[in-house]
């Protein structure tokens, strides 16, 4: 049977070997899908086409009010913010010393660098002008919603032309993968515009402000190697970072601004990769772990039998916020006959589904080098919410924060982030482990049951009391009737 090929073949011959070979085997042939490949490791990356099909969730990775890079550029809805974008030139500029002229050029020159940040071919139907034109229109915008917290006018005229609805839908779409621009792009105009200590300080204070709602004089922008690749990655790191509170990071000597996107993370090598791929397989639920192995004695260490907050609180296992600025910070802290929980503290508003589907994406890219801990995350906290009685269970201890209208609400949010089960099984399970202990331990959870059932509440506790006092009244009655003095 003839086997055809849509690509014309190539024919290589040498001294004793004909081979016809069709055109995209002659890539590997040539060397070209490896010269492709240069920059898989870190591009700015689109949604992976199956968590588009959850119809739940497939309008929460498209923005709906501005585009930034060239993903979703010229769509005819987010024009009114495309306008606007020569407003946040002109106020960039306002003030600098500098022209358009200038901080143009500087795009330009640093156009194929800018290219080299995205997923090859995507950005061919722009000529250098036009990309470097792109990508400073869409930086002074990024900066334009930084430093408006710090520079009240830039405040005013983005209300003035944008009006709030529009401006809170914005900060909706800087969270989004598909949205992005290299974040040291951003970091570089802002360094030019307004020097490197305040351009540092107001990225770091942006950031950590739009997670944890305050600043705590450390953060990842501080760093002059190793930046996060865009916005969303940046938001990534301020959430899992466990570097101890008040202590910057201390940048790295012989930074330069001017670093194609491989070059800045050409540390990441094959052996990085490698490691990467041998513990996302080993985190897989059906993955065979061999007996007796230091990692894991048998199946049943990574099942656990506890459920929601309410099931927990039954046990004997109280909530307390945790003061860790991460979301890795989840500690157990055990007692005699009750044990703590800390979790960290979340605001929960309309935008944390966007917010965390676009985190869990990021993750779950096929290119992604992360230890998926806001898929961890998710997970533990789905596994805690349940019910409605669950969020309220949270949010009296002050965990759970939100303006919304009820906790069903929150309860709906919750159900419909999908992780799908790809969370690393790893960085909690220590916590599950030493929950699971305490479930075991029957004196400590038969205790526990017996105060959450009568001691819970001043009326169970005298309705406990005066049955008890009634019960000593009847025998005693019983007792002085039988053998009366």
């Amino acid at each position: 049977m003839a086997i055809s090929f849509e690509e014309q073949p190539q024919i290589f011959t040498n001294e004793s070997l004909k081979i016809v070979i069709p055109e995209k085997l002659s890539q590997i042939v040539n060397g070209k899908q490896r010269e492709n490949k240069n920059y898989l490791g870190r591009q700015m990356q689109k949604v992976p086409p199956l968590l588009r099909l959850d119809k739940n969730n497939q309008q929460d990775y498209d923005p709906l009010a501005v585009s930034l890079g060239p993903y979703h550029h010229g769509k005819e809805e987010l024009q009114l913010a495309e306008d606007f974008k020569l407003t946040a030139l002109e106020m960039f500029v306002d003030g600098s010393g500098q022209d358009v002229l200038f901080f143009y050029s500087q795009m330009l020159r640093l156009v194929n660098d800018s290219r080299n940040c995205y997923i090859q071919d995507s950005t061919n139907k722009y000529d250098d002008p036009t990309f470097a034109q792109m990508m400073l229109l869409d930086a002074c915008f990024i900066i334009n919603s930084i430093v408006q917290t710090k520079i009240y006018t830039n405040f005013y005229i983005t209300r003035y032309h944008l009006g709030d609805l529009l401006s809170a839908i914005v900060v909706r779409d800087l969270f989004l993968l598909e949205n992005q621009i290299p974040f040291w792009i951003v970091k570089f105009l802002m360094c030019s515009r307004y020097g490197k200590e305040q351009a540092e300080e107001m990225l770091n204070e942006f950031l950590n402000g739009t997670v944890f709602g305050d600043y705590k004089g450390s953060g990842i922008a501080s760093r002059d190697e190793q930046l996060p690749l865009h916005l969303l990655d940046a938001f990534w790191q301020v959430l899992v970072s466990e570097c101890p509170k008040g202590e910057p990071i201390s940048p790295k000597p012989g930074s330069d601004y001017e670093y194609s996107c491989y070059s800045r993370f050409k540390h990441m090598g094959n052996s990085a990769k490698y490691s990467h791929f041998c513990q996302y397989v080993s985190d897989l639920p059906c993955f065979p772990r061999r007996k007796g192995s230091d990692n894991d004695n048998s199946s049943k260490k990574y099942i656990h039998c506890f459920r929601s907050a309410t099931d927990l609180k039954a046990k004997g296992i109280h909530f307390r916020p945790s003061n860790a600025d991460s979301l890795k910070g989840i500690k157990f802290k055990p007692g005699y006959f009750y044990a703590i929980l800390e979790v960290p503290i979340w605001f929960v508003s309309i935008y944390t589904k966007v917010f965390f589907l676009n985190m869990i994406a990021h993750e779950m890219c096929p290119s992604s080098t992360t230890d998926r801990a806001v898929t961890a995350y998710i997970e533990f906290m789905k596994s805690l919410i349940d019910s409605p009685k669950d969020v309220k269970e949270l949010r009296e201890k002050r965990i759970l924060l939100t303006t919304l209208g009820s906790d069903e609400e929150v309860v709906k949010i919750y159900k419909e982030i999908n992780t799908y089960g790809l969370n690393n099984a790893s960085i909690f399970h220590n916590v599950k482990e030493e929950i699971q202990a305490h479930y075991k331990n029957k004196a400590k959870t038969w205790l526990a049951e017996l105060f959450y059932t009568y001691f819970r509440s001043p009326w169970t506790a005298l309705a406990l009391f005066a049955a008890t006092f009634l019960l000593v009244l009847t025998f005693l009655q019983t007792y002085y009737t039988v053998r009366p003095s």
